[in-house]
């Protein structure tokens, strides 16, 4: 931790001005919101409504936000890694096709953009409609739990 702590690393790369997949404000969304707990965390809040889930609960949003999240970073690492290793050139020409291809399919659901993709699901007055009526049956079952001492 001394010297690859996530502060340590972060104010390295940007000492080297360079942070090819990762920039500043990737970087600051991913810890706000799923790297570091904070007061202010809302757990598993992935879908629409911004609702925290607490314990086991699959939200589509946050599984197709993860798997692109994720795609960058690992086309990024196998890229550099088929770059130093010593493989056949055919191999390598594989390898980058399928990176190019991965990063050509990641969708729209990013850290950067999922509060932009629900502003627009919101301007839909249906979509906002039915979304209020499934906040509003939320609370009213947050309402009726007993409340503990």
């Amino acid at each position: 931790m001394a010297n690859f702590s996530p502060v340590k690393v972060r104010l390295r790369l940007e000492e080297l001005q360079t942070m090819p997949v990762i920039d500043q404000e990737r970087y600051s969304l991913l810890c706000e919101r799923a790297a570091h707990v904070q007061p202010d965390t809302r757990p598993q809040a992935h879908n629409i409504l911004g609702l925290p889930i607490v314990g086991a609960s699959f939200q589509e949003e946050g599984a197709l936000m993860c798997l692109n999240e994720i795609a960058l970073p690992l086309a990024t690492a196998v890229l550099f890694g088929a770059a130093v290793l010593d493989l056949d050139e055919k191999i390598k020409s594989e390898i980058f096709a399928a990176t190019k291809s991965l990063v050509e399919k990641v969708g729209g659901a990013m850290i950067t953009t999922i509060d932009d993709y629900h502003s627009r699901v919101l301007e839909d007055p249906q979509a906002r409609n039915a979304i209020n009526k499934a906040a509003n049956l939320l609370r009213r079952i947050q309402s009726a739990r007993p409340t503990r001492a």
